[in-house]
């Protein structure tokens, strides 16, 4: 059955994305473990501090999301985070990270939703 990869890929798509809308609460293990995988997978983009200057950035276009001063571009409530950081975002540099366990990219989503709350730039509340 040359179609049940694609089938399954679909499957495990639209699991991820349900499993999007209840985000679990940020404890401090899942906070550390979002900062440990912010720290080993996104500061050559987005930089030690989320604000879009890692060392990659300069030959970025478009640029890393400055996470205190830019808004996101598919939305910044925790779903929406996690999707993003899910699927990535087409036409930018910025992969999706399905290969990371759901509760890394909670973590993740709690590690860049706390430089935007920093940042003052926040549209949703910082927590579930």
């Amino acid at each position: 059955m040359k179609y049940a990869p694609a089938i399954l890929v679909g499957l495990l798509t639209l699991t991820s994305a349900a499993l999007a809308g209840t985000p679990p609460p940020p404890t401090p293990e899942l906070m550390a473990k979002g900062q440990q995988s912010y720290q080993a997978n996104c500061t050559v983009c987005h930089g030690d501090q989320g604000r879009g200057d890692g060392p990659a950035a300069v030959a970025l276009d478009p640029a890393p999301r400055n996470f205190w001063r830019d808004t996101f571009k598919k939305g910044d409530c925790l779903p929406q985070i996690f999707d993003t950081l899910t699927a990535g975002i087409e036409g930018s540099s910025m992969p999706g990270w399905s290969s990371l366990s759901d509760e890394e990219r909670w973590g993740l989503v709690y590690a860049v939703k706390a430089y935007e709350v920093a940042g003052h730039n926040s549209k949703c509340d910082p927590q579930p």
